[in-house]
């Protein structure tokens, strides 16, 4: 993954797109910004990689660390999964 960008502004984070974290791919949850200056953002690993928690970060780590993967875009949820789907089973 060369094509990587940095981000510098918070302002560019967007729940459609991918960030890369150490090496480790993530999708941007949200923000708390109750306490003015000392903003938390949130970040969720996208499936099929080791690591399962998700991170919290504040402004200074994300200048540091968050790369966006331009190109690529996060899984979305199976439609067949919210109960509109047909059902299969084995016989």
């Amino acid at each position: 993954m060369k094509d990587l960008k940095s981000i510098y502004d918070v302002t560019m984070l967007s729940r459609s797109k991918v960030y890369q974290i150490k090496r480790y791919l993530y999708r941007y949850i949200g923000n708390d910004d109750h306490k003015i200056g000392h903003e938390k953002y949130y970040f969720r690993p996208l499936g099929g990689q080791r690591v399962s928690k998700r991170l919290i970060l504040s402004r200074n780590k994300i200048y540091c660390h968050v790369y966006e993967v331009p190109g690529f875009r996060p899984p979305t949820k199976n439609t067949a999964t919210n109960g509109n789907g047909i059902q299969l089973s084995l016989f």
